[in-house]
């Protein structure tokens, strides 16, 4: 009790410091929770995306907001990122890996004649179709989801949607 005392009379550096490091821990780690959170809000990240983001050990992050297939591309491009173009099984299992379970992600894939990474024109040649996929069931899904597997379908663009992003470098 009196190392609280000490702490919150204004001896709280000479007292304090050395008396309570776990009371000085926790009070480090809420005041840059509290910054980060502040700066987090200010620059409209959301939080799912920030949390992820400092977890994946990766170049993907997940962006677990859901979005349309175009609210993500952009989303990506505004934290400096593009919708991740998965073009070998390599980085299909990678994503894979970083994805919670039972999740469907926006990929950086759109059908406007062929199957395309996004902003480019050449075919891809790498893909992990579900059976029975691409179907455009409705004859308007020209978006590619990454699901259960790590296999792909294609999805109408307007679907909220997760996201995967990639940086193009390799966080924490």
């Amino acid at each position: 009790m009196t190392a609280v005392k000490y702490c919150f009379s204004g001896s709280f550096i000479r007292r304090c410091l050395f008396q309570t490091p776990f009371f000085i821990l926790l009070l480090i780690q809420y005041c840059t929770l509290q910054a980060f959170a502040h700066r987090a809000l200010r620059n409209n990240y959301s939080f799912p995306f920030v949390t992820v983001f400092m977890s994946t050990g990766s170049d993907y992050i997940i962006d677990e907001t859901n979005m349309t297939w175009s609210d993500s591309k952009t989303n990506c491009e505004r934290h400096n990122s593009t919708l991740a173009k998965i073009l070998d099984r390599k980085t299909n299992s990678k994503i894979q890996k970083l994805l919670p379970q039972g999740s469907e992600v926006w990929l950086g894939l759109k059908k406007p004649i062929l199957w395309s990474a996004t902003g480019e024109t050449s075919k891809t040649t790498f893909n992990n179709w579900k059976a029975d996929e691409p179907n455009s069931t409705h004859g308007n899904e020209n978006c590619v989801q990454m699901g259960a597997g790590g296999l792909w379908s294609d999805k109408n663009c307007e679907l909220l949607k997760t996201s995967v992003c990639y940086t193009g470098k390799k966080r924490f």
